[in-house]
């Protein structure tokens, strides 16, 4: 092994390295990464701002609630878009990772994907539960609902709204959060700090803290499956099922509200439970770390 591993050298589509390789200088690290998210809702609010404030206002004033649903959503698509996209691409070109590396798309094994689906499955019901106790000890405001409403609501456009929160969202956060950003962390603190600080940031991205605490828990499952597999597939399907849930369920059910949600049934509580058990059983053998002795075999790649 050489004596200096250059990060274009070290890793593949599999799992990364179970410490750094380089010195501890990668681009970004976990305070350049909290700058990235405030650039990253600055450029997006720029951006919806200049797009909608001004209908927004004229739009309140004459009607004392917001009405204009479609310009909402559609809003939504262009500012995630381009502040995503502008971030991702500068942070991508600041680390000088490879795109294999920083933007792995590959399949993973069958039990491998039944593993995490238990994962994924016993996750969400925890996710629930916090969610519904934070909504519940803290309601949200009435703009909280309006902003809810326009874009889960049964009056939100279908197509805008099902692109914004199935599609484009998934998407522009996953390539950034569980791609270039989470193998940047990872050569600098190691895979395990990465994960966590993945799900931090991640959480931290949802500013409001309904969303803050069930993002990190979400986000922290997809650091983990895109860790141990190396794909960003398994995070990017998973996290477009999670948003499309509650879009779905206000559509079928429109008296559905899903910032007034029920405690969970002590039965989908169990079964939860049962399902993420057994998924951490599966993960010690079907999601493993990466073997120290893997490193210099990657190296050559």
């Amino acid at each position: 092994m050489s004596d200096q591993l250059s990060v274009e050298s070290v890793g593949s589509a599999s799992a990364i390295p179970p410490w750094p390789v380089t010195p501890s200088k990668q681009f970004p690290g976990f305070l350049q990464a909290l700058f990235l998210l405030f650039l990253i809702h600055l450029i997006a609010n720029v951006v919806g701002g200049v797009l909608i404030l001004p209908g927004m206002i004229a739009d309140y004033l004459a009607h004392g609630s917001f009405t204009q649903t479609m310009a909402l959503a559609a809003v939504g698509i262009v500012a995630n878009s381009i502040a995503f996209g502008l971030i991702t691409w500068f942070t991508w070109r600041r680390s000088k990772l490879p795109a294999r590396q920083a933007f792995p798309l590959h399949g993973v094994p069958v039990m491998a994907a039944l593993t995490m689906l238990l994962l994924f499955g016993g996750t969400l019901v925890l996710a629930e539960l916090v969610s519904t106790g934070l909504f519940r000890l803290l309601p949200p405001p009435d703009f909280i609902v309006q902003i809810f409403k326009q874009l889960l609501g049964s009056e939100a456009p279908l197509v805008l709204s099902a692109i914004f929160l199935v599609v484009i969202a998934p998407v522009t956060e996953e390539f950034f959060f569980r791609g270039v950003l989470q193998r940047s962390l990872s050569i600098r603190y190691g895979p395990n700090k990465a994960i966590l600080y993945s799900g931090l940031l991640f959480g931290i991205m949802h500013v409001l803290p309904w969303q803050v605490v069930p993002a990190v828990i979400l986000g922290t499952l997809f650091a983990f499956w895109r860790e141990r597999t190396g794909s960003l597939w398994p995070p990017l399907i998973a996290h477009a099922i999670t948003n499309g849930t509650s879009f779905v369920m206000s559509r079928l059910h429109p008296e559905y509200d899903p910032l007034v949600p029920d405690w969970p049934e002590p039965l989908f509580l169990a079964g939860g439970a049962v399902m993420l058990l057994a998924g951490l059983v599966l993960a010690k053998r079907y999601l493993p770390s990466a073997a120290p002795s893997s490193i210099a075999e990657r190296s050559s790649l």
